[in-house]
């Protein structure tokens, strides 16, 4: 459990204001040091419902303490409203019948509907304290447990090398991509990059070399800024190779941001272990219009690995981009780039669609 963690306690109480007694609780005996010790507190406090419920919103407090005197049906409402706007995130509810007023009834629904705890009136300061602790250290290890499973699942999402996401990652996220632009709420930019001549760093080096360079490609694609970590995604294709996808309507933006990319691939200086390398990238683009139904999902890869092929064919060191227009068979297309008696063939894909 974390040392000296802050717990934010919001009080629900009566006007008569009880809240003094109430933080008696938090004031550790002799005997509950140990226990309390690993707590430091921030107190608020309201007098009714709704404010409680603006507290939780904006403060997401840890323990919600609720005075059962303002009736059994705040009380109520108070259990089941915090349990709907807590999401993922446990809250501990403490309910206090400060004034024994309530029956079985009030305290068990209290307790189905979501409340951790009802503490009668007769109950020494003690067993208060212990209880109330007992609360807050199941809060602390839901957190904790919480934060460890967003930890695994950011890893099973990233690419150990790269810091980017990996395919599963990617995978899930373009098929959402594909949804909104076939809904004609977003385009659909695809661009592929691939290292030129990579096998030549690990030959004439090593492989630490190559890994290091893999890696450093990663980190200037994230700190780049030509990709919104928001809506677009970035991902390692695998080996040397690498896949974006971004919302663009704009077919030229698109194209500029696999110029900037190659621009920068080609101007970084890589560095480890005494070994200096400088290297250039091979960039393939598709890109997709908003509301545009192509046949199948991966088409846009598929044309943005063509394109990617076309740039390495011609050169390497070089962008090539295709947008789709209309409907078009694109293993028929990628046979036909291949194919040496093809007379675009030389010209490149584009003679053969509507651009």
């Amino acid at each position: 459990m974390s040392e000296n963690r802050r717990m934010k306690i919001l009080f629900v109480d009566s006007p008569q204001h009880r809240y003094g007694s109430f933080r008696d609780i938090f004031i550790a005996d002799k005997d509950q040091a140990a226990s309390a010790a690993a707590y430091t507190y921030e107190f608020s406090l309201t007098e009714n419902a709704t404010q409680a419920l603006e507290l939780y919103k904006n403060e997401h407090p840890d323990l919600v303490m609720v005075n059962m005197s303002l009736g059994a049906d705040v009380s109520k409402y108070l259990c089941e409203t915090v349990r709907k706007l807590e999401g993922k995130r446990h809250t501990g509810i403490i309910l206090l019948d400060v004034e024994g007023a309530h029956g079985d009834s009030t305290p068990i629904e209290c307790l189905e509907i979501g409340a951790d705890d009802v503490i009668r009136a007769n109950c020494p300061l003690r067993e208060i304290r212990a209880r109330t602790h007992a609360v807050l250290r199941l809060k602390a290890m839901t957190d904790e447990l919480r934060s460890a499973n967003h930890k695994l699942h950011r890893l099973s999402q990233t690419d150990e090398l790269t810091g980017l996401d990996n395919m599963r990652a990617f995978n899930a996220k373009y098929s959402r991509a594909v949804k909104e632009c076939r809904e004609g709420r977003a385009g659909l930019g695809i661009i592929m990059i691939d290292l030129d001549n990579f096998k030549m760093v690990n030959d004439k080096t090593n492989h630490l070399m190559g890994s290091h360079v893999i890696s450093e490609v990663g980190k200037l694609v994230r700190s780049s800024g030509v990709f919104d970590a928001k809506k677009d995604c970035t991902a390692r294709y695998g080996g040397d190779e690498y896949i974006f996808f971004t919302a663009d309507t704009d077919f030229k933006k698109l194209t500029q941001k696999g110029e900037e990319l190659r621009r920068l691939i080609r101007t970084a200086t890589f560095v480890k272990d005494g070994f200096t390398i400088r290297i250039t990238t091979s960039v393939g683009i598709a890109w997709v219009a908003p509301g545009f139904v192509f046949q199948r999902a991966e088409d846009p890869i598929k044309a943005a690995d063509m394109m990617l092929y076309r740039s390495k064919r011609d050169g390497r060191d070089r962008v090539s981009s295709m947008p789709f227009k209309e409907s078009m068979d694109i293993d028929r297309l990628s046979e036909d780039l291949e194919d040496e008696e093809n007379p675009y063939r030389e010209s490149g894909i584009a003679k053969i669609i509507s651009m």
